[in-house]
């Protein structure tokens, strides 16, 4: 955990028989501590190039939430991808494409910033270039 943000990572490139176990547990420790958010970190949005089918981030979010322990975290588990160079809103409130830092892509340059203080969470996107 960084301060009050819980983070599970994962690779995508794996299948999820391989990782269900980590998740497992990994939902089990936020139960735990209780961090005011948690966010599942991959990188593919979408199965292609080293992403395992059915894999992607948004995907493994969706099989995340079916494990007791995890969706017993209800509304404080969020997910942010990234691999194509856009920064977007995946999923209202719930999901975040964060990989736009200049690259190619969609021209898009700008700062993800994850505000938690006064019991919110709330991602701020400061634009600083296309």
């Amino acid at each position: 955990a960084i301060g009050n943000v819980g983070f599970i990572g994962f690779s995508n490139a794996y299948e999820w028989w391989q990782l269900e176990g980590y998740f497992q547990e990994a939902c089990a420790w936020a139960q735990e501590t209780q961090p005011q958010v948690v966010v599942l970190l991959g990188h593919w949005d979408a199965a292609n190039l080293g992403c395992a089918a059915g894999e992607d981030t948004p995907d493994v979010f969706r099989k995340v939430q079916s494990i007791p322990a995890c969706s017993a975290l209800g509304d404080t588990l969020k997910y942010m991808v990234g691999h194509n160079h856009c920064n977007e809103i995946m999923q209202a409130d719930t999901g975040f494409m964060l990989g736009a830092f200049g690259m190619s892509g969609c021209g898009q340059f700008g700062l993800p910033v994850l505000d938690t203080r006064n019991n919110r969470a709330k991602l701020y996107y400061f634009k600083m270039g296309t």
